[in-house]
């Protein structure tokens, strides 16, 4: 029955896993996956799970679950409030100390900056597994008011672009002390269900004209 379900699909379906599954005292269960494309911005991914046992009478028991995964506006995280009069940029290279890359005051700099997180999107539902323990580089932003009150902090790990680590490319924001769920990305992925955009290391070197690692500039 599922080599006939695998043969022929629904429209618009592809497969993209099978599986099997044996419990003591209980009968053998087999089921084909099956996913849509996402929809773009809206939906992160939809998929078709078919399963079957044979069942105590000798007659084939068939189970059907569908689901999919939206992908959530940003309007539900805060943006990085206004008043920002010096942005500290440090980064901590893996197994070594802090180091200060950049204090900015360039309020036009500021102002990208602040806007460039403001438009990340939020990381997709569906987060991956599997992610390396440890990046080459973490790196923190840090928004001071003028009277040197911290108002966010954005942190992340500045994987190179090319280390495909999809969803294990976030960014954690804090605004006055509270930590924002859910992250952002900062690394789009082909199955994110997002419209592509350049990573976040690549934009803010773009930026303030800073590499990870860095000597230490006043902007």
């Amino acid at each position: 029955m599922l080599a006939f379900v695998r043969s022929y699909p629904p429209d618009g379906l592809k497969p993209f896993t099978t599986g099997f599954g044996s419990d003591p005292g209980m009968p053998n269960t087999y089921a084909e996956g099956f996913e849509w494309p996402p929809i773009t911005n809206v939906v992160e991914s939809r998929w078709l799970f078919v399963e079957a046992e044979v069942l105590a009478n000798g007659m084939t028991g068939v189970r059907a679950d569908a689901g999919a995964l939206a992908i959530t506006p940003r309007g539900t995280v805060e943006p990085i409030p206004a008043g920002t009069a010096r942005l500290s940029v440090t980064t901590y290279p893996d197994g070594g100390g802090k180091i200060v890359l950049a204090s900015v005051t360039s309020q036009p700099k500021i102002g990208e900056v602040v806007a460039l997180l403001n438009g990340l999107p939020l990381l997709p539902v569906a987060v991956g597994f599997g992610c390396p323990p440890n990046s080459p580089q973490q790196v923190q932003l840090a928004f001071y008011s003028r009277r040197d009150a911290r108002l966010a902090v954005a942190s992340f790990d500045a994987w190179p672009v090319t280390a495909n680590v999809g969803s294990c490319d976030f960014v954690s924001l804090t605004i006055n002390g509270r930590l924002e769920q859910p992250p952002l990305l900062a690394l789009w992925y082909p199955r994110s269900g997002l419209s592509p955009f350049p990573p976040l290391v690549t934009r803010l070197d773009a930026t303030l004209h800073i590499k990870i690692p860095d000597t230490v500039r006043s902007l």
